[in-house]
């Protein structure tokens, strides 16, 4: 014996109309729930009878419209906390200089600052992991100290004229 029953995914509240079988219909009753896979949020999730019968109508298909964060791609929530161990301090006019041993000294612009690293951009590629030493608020010529650094952060963009982004961690 097969019965049609409108499950619902307790997870993303996904509906569909399902055939159950005999015990399927008893593990339902039973338990309440059923396991399976939901199509929408794509976890291996419980399902439930779905409680509101007055939305559906009774077609085949019940998610005619998609739910708003399936058309519109939602902001990513606002972080009220923050979860560094350093605060960053955005700079808009320092300059850093970049040293790896034989190569060219590279003078770069400072995106953000703080006590446990830095973010600049260059037009020099580097790679994550490659040790540096770094002037922070670099004067041309002045009593500069390097620091001995760590690129940890890349983001290279795919526009070539456009600066790479990267990420330092000072090593003490």
């Amino acid at each position: 014996m097969v019965e049609r029953v409108v499950l619902e995914c307790t997870t993303c509240r996904y509906t569909e109309l399902v055939d159950l079988t005999e015990g399927q219909v008893q593990e339902l009753g039973s338990s309440g729930t059923l396991q399976g896979h939901c199509p929408r949020c794509r976890a291996h999730a419980e399902f439930r009878r779905f409680a509101d019968k007055q939305d559906y109508v009774g077609g085949e298909e019940l998610n005619l419209v998609p739910p708003g964060h399936e058309v519109y791609h939602l902001r990513p929530p606002r972080r009220l906390v923050n979860e560094r161990a350093h605060v960053r301090i955005t700079s808009k006019t320092s300059q850093a200089c970049i040293r790896i041993p034989g190569k060219e000294d590279d003078i770069v612009h400072v995106l953000n600052l703080s006590k446990g690293g830095l973010g600049f951009a260059s037009h020099v590629e580097y790679a994550p992991g490659t040790a540096i030493t770094v002037a922070v608020h670099y004067v041309e010529g002045g009593n500069n100290l390097f620091q001995p650094a760590r690129v940890v952060r890349v983001h290279r963009p795919s526009l070539p004229l456009v600066p790479g982004e990267y990420g330092v961690k000072f090593e003490t």
